[in-house]
């Protein structure tokens, strides 16, 4: 079961939805890793899920070494189109969850 740890929002919130134009830009994102997370439970294999956009929601592999500092080196891409990029409350979510 999974519980969230740690949940970061770069920005605030995204309302605006996606269009159903195909994408004009791509969004590459490198999540590397997090550091000195809160020891939410003795066994702390954490892994991220990151979305632009809600009902697109990316996942790392989980981090097997049992710590409080995961590494991920995952990329990911995300379409985006011109809505997004023009929306003043456009976000990059990244929550982050140890499974128990």
């Amino acid at each position: 079961m999974s519980t969230p740890s740690i949940s970061s929002t770069i920005t605030a919130s995204s309302s605006s939805s996606l269009s159903l134009l195909p994408p004009s830009h791509l969004l590459e994102i490198s999540l590397i890793s997090a550091q000195n997370l809160a020891p939410v439970s003795k066994s702390m294999r954490m892994y991220a899920l990151t979305w632009v956009h809600p009902n697109r929601k990316l996942s790392t592999v989980t981090d097997q070494r049992v710590n409080n500092n995961p590494t991920w080196n995952s990329k990911f891409a995300f379409p985006i189109d011109d809505e997004i990029l023009e929306s003043d409350d456009a976000a990059v979510t990244v929550e982050i969850y140890t499974l128990s």
